[in-house]
């Protein structure tokens, strides 16, 4: 069995939904997602950097989605995406040239303080923005 890093509870923690008792409980599709998440991106970037990675923002719940202001269209919605960091800029720029470079993802884009990445599958588009 491979290592993973990762816990579900970390994708589902919101300060804003725990404030605002929103339920963001996904269902068993969004759980599916954010394994393969892990599972084809997440662990292979840890195994990389060789440090933690920390989830800001994983799964949301519609109702969390729009409350922070999310996009209608989020795929933070179907358990497809993270915003993530190392907390350091130098490993974030590391990790996100890592993700471009070596992982087949459907988006990457680069934040100043983290990196939001997302897995679909067969239909990913590698888009860098």
């Amino acid at each position: 069995m491979k290592q993973t890093f990762f816990t579900l509870k970390e994708f589902l923690y919101s300060k804003t939904a725990g404030s605002l008792g929103i339920d963001n409980v996904p269902d068993f599709e969004q759980v599916r997602n954010l394994d393969n998440l892990v599972k084809y991106v997440l662990n292979p970037c840890r195994q990389y950097i060789g440090t933690a990675i920390y989830i800001n923002s994983g799964y949301r719940s519609k109702r969390l989605n729009t409350i922070i202001g999310g996009a209608p269209t989020s795929q933070h919605l179907d358990g497809k995406a993270a915003d993530i960091t190392t907390l350091h800029n130098k490993a974030n720029v590391d990790l996100f040239e890592f993700i471009v470079n070596k992982i087949d993802f459907d988006q990457c884009i680069r934040y100043e303080t983290f990196i939001h990445v997302s897995y679909n599958g067969r239909l990913n588009r590698n888009q860098v923005i």
